[in-house]
């Protein structure tokens, strides 16, 4: 009885320790949509250092964030990952956006009819232009503290151009590492 004790109380220590790594240092996350294709599909696995450890955001970064500003608190996002419902259902957990970032506080952010975008007059080049297709010309100014997010796939992709700008404060972490699937293993962000 007391090794079972033992052996129950081992195995509840190292859940909770996981659920602290997952709230406060690194979490997997799953990729539901084809929005940032072709850097990451469907049902793909990724690393993310969580917010706190990041040291800064830098154009072309993948980042994580909330949408709208509904972050949780550090209490309530350590309660989500003690929830063992939620580690088995993917589906039920929390929404979070992943996107790249192109524009930084202050900066000017043109987007061309043929899909090339511009940050402060100078072409991004990481950006796959589409042929046969006529976007949307658009212009944005930065706000301070925010950032400009856009989709790898941007004929998918609901990004900065249909809902604004990113807050600092919004932001969950920044993608590290794609783990899944196990023949495409690759750093991001680097």
């Amino acid at each position: 009885m007391k090794r079972i004790f033992s052996v129950l109380v081992v195995i509840f220590l190292a859940y909770v320790g996981s659920a602290i790594v997952r709230t406060f240092l690194i979490q997997t996350y799953y990729i539901p949509t084809i929005s940032m294709a072709p850097t990451l599909n469907v049902d793909d696995r990724i690393f993310v250092i969580k917010k706190p450890f990041i040291n800064n955001i830098n154009y072309g970064d993948i980042i994580i964030f909330y949408p709208n500003g509904k972050i949780k608190s550090d209490f309530n996002l350590l309660i989500n990952s003690l929830n063992i419902f939620k580690l088995l259902n993917i589906e039920s957990n929390d929404i979070v956006y992943i996107k790249r970032v192109i524009g930084k506080e202050k900066d000017t952010i043109k987007m061309m009819n043929n899909g090339s975008m511009l940050v402060n007059g100078s072409k991004i080049n990481n950006i796959n232009e589409v042929t046969g297709y006529e976007f949307e010309e658009g212009n944005w100014v930065v706000p301070i503290d925010q950032y400009f997010v856009i989709g790898d796939n941007l004929l998918n992709s609901n990004d900065s151009r249909s809902y604004g700008f990113i807050k600092d404060t919004d932001i969950a972490g920044k993608a590290w590492l794609k783990i899944f699937p196990f023949n495409e293993i690759q750093l991001l962000n680097d």
